[in-house]
């Protein structure tokens, strides 16, 4: 039997409108490479199936169909899929989004040269519906962080650029459904510190029609705020988590300001206050400052953009 080097886990529900360019890209980086696509299918109700389908035939013992009823939600889509595994490292990628070429061979040779890795991610460039584009996801990042910088920060990482080691798979899947992905990074990076390659490899299509943020905003806010205080509050990374907290409520404060609903960030504001976090000015100040950074970056890349130059909009900066 052949050593599968990568296994490429795509989970999926009601995805017809992104599929075909999901898998083209995913497979036309692999030719070479010993691999296997997992395609979880969360009981679609369109063409999705159809679609998945067609591929599995025309790259029969590549492509693994698994159509879940009753439906089982995005988090155990994913373990299930990830517990069917057998490559030496398992890649995520959401079926709205898109992998760029040599993103696989990239995330390779940095695990290759970084044996203590036990996951990588990559930048991604962001785009809209209907693949329009809209920015990147990050600014320049270094390329390796440890816990302390995943809490002070709070989630800047883009799902679909995960790779990682297949034996630190089961941390992954021993997780209580349903979650956000923040928390599998927390998880992940409990082994050693994360890496991160800056050029971008993936297409990652913000607000589509079937995006957890769109279609519930509030159970995912909840969901990334029960993986933030998961992290232990005490020891070397106190102050971290606290700063982590602050930078929640400064997201807090802009999805509200978005949706103009004040009322979303009085009852997170207070939310925060009633738990008894050690460091609290930490929060409060996190909070401040990184509001005003935000507003002022907002400010300047408006000001390059509208002057013609040539500034992107950075979605998650750190």
């Amino acid at each position: 039997m052949e050593n599968i080097v990568v296994s490429v886990c795509i989970a999926t529900c009601n995805q017809e409108r992104y599929l075909d360019e999901c898998l083209e890209s995913v497979i036309g980086q692999i030719d070479g490479l010993a691999c296997e696509i997992l395609i979880g299918d969360d009981m679609s109700e369109d063409a999705t199936p159809e679609i998945v389908a067609r591929w599995a035939a025309l790259h029969p013992g590549v492509i693994k169909h698994f159509r879940h009823a009753p439906r089982l939600g995005p988090a155990a889509n994913y373990q299930f899929i990830v517990t069917r595994a057998r490559g030496e490292f398992i890649a995520h990628l959401d079926g709205d989004d898109m992998w760029l070429p040599g993103k696989i061979a990239g995330q390779l040779a940095f695990m290759n040269a970084h044996t203590d890795c036990p996951a990588v991610y990559t930048n991604a460039i962001v785009i809209d519906d209907k693949g329009a584009l809209r920015g990147l996801f990050n600014n320049q990042q270094p390329d390796r962080f440890d816990l302390a910088g995943m809490l002070k920060y709070g989630n800047f990482l883009n799902h679909s650029s995960l790779l990682y080691r297949q034996k630190y798979a089961s941390a992954i899947i021993a997780i209580s459904p349903p979650f956000v992905d923040y928390l599998m990074h927390l998880r992940l990076v409990e082994f050693g510190a994360l890496g991160y390659i800056n050029r971008p490899g993936v297409l990652y299509r913000i607000n589509s029609s079937t995006s957890m943020i769109v279609n519930a905003n509030e159970h995912t806010r909840e969901l990334y705020w029960q993986a933030l205080t998961s992290a232990s509050g005490k020891g070397p990374v106190a102050k971290e988590l606290a700063a982590g907290k602050g930078d929640f409520l400064r997201r807090t404060f802009f999805r509200a300001t978005r949706m103009r609903s004040p009322k979303m960030f009085i009852k997170w504001w207070r939310r925060v206050l009633a738990d008894h976090t050690p460091h609290r000015s930490i929060i409060f100040f996190s909070a401040l400052v990184g509001i005003i950074k935000t507003t002022c970056a907002i400010a300047r890349e408006g000001v390059g953009i509208a002057v013609g130059r040539g500034v992107s909009r950075v979605f998650y900066r750190r």
